[in-house]
């Protein structure tokens, strides 16, 4: 859970907006091409993953403390509430929910500026 300023997807500017993950699934994929031939031996991977995640958000923390029901977070162009990344190695080290809350400030709440 993470606090932010950001303009929501109805145009108006919330501040200290408390956020928390609703859902968020990390996907990998690996595939391995085998090359064989007389001469050489060799192969080569390709992992990727992706993670995909939907976020909740309270207007404030007085809000989450009263159990008030909270927002699904929108992207302010296409109304999507389903974000998405898939550079996953630059959030090695965290959690799922850590990498989730991290790309949401950094990436999704920076298309949603306040101003």
């Amino acid at each position: 859970m993470f606090t932010a300023t950001f303009k929501n997807a109805q145009g108006d500017i919330i501040t200290d907006g408390l956020f928390k993950a609703k859902e968020g699934n990390l996907n990998t994929q690996e595939g391995i091409t085998l090359n064989i031939d007389r001469v050489n031996y060799n192969n080569s991977t390709n992992d990727q993953s992706t993670v995909d995640y939907e976020m909740y958000y309270w207007t404030n923390q007085a809000a989450f403390d009263a159990g008030s029901a909270p927002y699904n977070l929108q992207a302010l162009v296409t109304f999507s509430s389903r974000f998405n990344f898939d550079n996953v190695a630059a959030y090695d080290g965290l959690s799922l929910e850590a990498k989730i809350d991290k790309h949401c400030q950094d990436v999704t709440l920076a298309a949603m500026p306040a101003t």
